[in-house]
């Protein structure tokens, strides 16, 4: 059985992702219908971001803004970086969706959402593995549009 994220009602998006954008030179100009990379490729960059990033000790009420590739970041600079290289990497604007969500312990976390045909697969900065939502154990509450990655909307968990 899988899950996908579905999209409700529309939504502002994370004011990390609108300053993202406004102090980024990164231009979102992948087609929308490039050629997927295998599981193989999804997991490799996963790692290699993980890895490349050392994490951040959380502060409750922090807002520190999101970049590419820092030395310490936080979730939202796991997100946009793994977003980043697979687009390099020839993946689809509309197949990389960055995620709201809240952790099971109620923190606030970002998570790169990559979206294949038959599945929706979690690039999560916790862990290497590639995991389908329900097996985060995290609650979604915001992804990016398909269509248009500065529109986001309430996300739900469907079967």
């Amino acid at each position: 059985m899988t899950f996908r994220i579905t999209t409700g009602s529309q939504a502002l998006p994370p004011f990390q992702w609108s300053e993202f954008q406004v102090h980024s030179s990164v231009q979102d100009t992948t087609p929308q219908n490039g050629v997927l990379g295998t599981l193989n490729k999804l997991e490799w960059m996963n790692f290699h971001v993980n890895s490349g990033i050392s994490p951040r000790q959380t502060k409750p009420g922090v807002m520190d803004g999101w970049s590419l590739w820092p030395v310490i970041g936080w979730c939202g600079d796991y997100s946009v970086t793994k977003r980043h290289e697979l687009l390099k990497n020839g993946w689809p604007s509309n197949a990389l969706l960055i995620t709201t969500a809240k952790t099971q312990k109620g923190e606030d976390h970002c998570v790169l959402v990559v979206r294949l045909p038959d599945q929706d697969l979690v690039l999560d900065n916790l862990t290497d593995a590639l995991l389908q939502p329900n097996q985060t154990g995290h609650t979604f509450e915001l992804i990016q549009s398909e269509d248009n990655p500065h529109n986001w909307f309430k996300a739900n968990l469907a079967q």
